[in-house]
């Protein structure tokens, strides 16, 4: 289905919510883990994290907060990101309603928007993790195998 709706220029959008009062430890890697899949499986959607936020601020989230591996889950939802609008680009650009001057305003918008995220998101790492990069967080939270890819049954001959 997914192939189906990116070959029509189509991009499914998600939203995670990280931080939820409740969220577990296990909460978290599961869903990294399906960024994981989704890299694999060659998913191609939009995948927005966004902090949570209650109406009191008692229990909301704020980037000052997170730990390690919520960090990981933000920082894969942006890896994700980045391939699509790489993806995304070459579509805007080949749509002839935008004049050139359009497209390249477009083009230099989308490509600094991310570099800013993710060199925030950089900046943010080495902050709250005492110096530590995302390369060096990011690899505790990885698996060989993802626990939530689904299992392929085989019959024997």
């Amino acid at each position: 289905m997914q192939k189906i709706l990116n070959d029509n220029h189509w991009f499914p959008a998600a939203t995670i919510i990280i931080g939820w009062p409740d969220e577990t430890p296990d909460d978290v890697q599961y869903t990294i883990d399906m960024m994981s899949d989704f890299r694999e499986m060659n998913f191609r959607g939009l995948v927005a994290p966004l902090l949570y936020q209650d109406f009191s601020e008692k229990n909301s989230m704020h980037f000052g907060n997170l730990n390690e591996a919520q960090f990981t889950l933000f920082w894969k939802c942006w890896e994700n990101n980045l391939r699509v609008i790489n993806d995304i680009i070459p579509i805007i650009l080949r749509n002839k309603t935008y004049g050139p001057p359009m497209k390249v305003f477009m083009y230099g918008i989308l490509k600094a928007g991310t570099w800013a995220i993710m060199r925030y998101l950089r900046g943010l790492c080495k902050d709250l993790f005492n110096g530590r990069t995302p390369d060096e967080i990011i690899d505790k939270y990885a698996r060989s195998r993802s626990i939530s890819a689904p299992k392929i049954q085989t019959k024997k001959l």
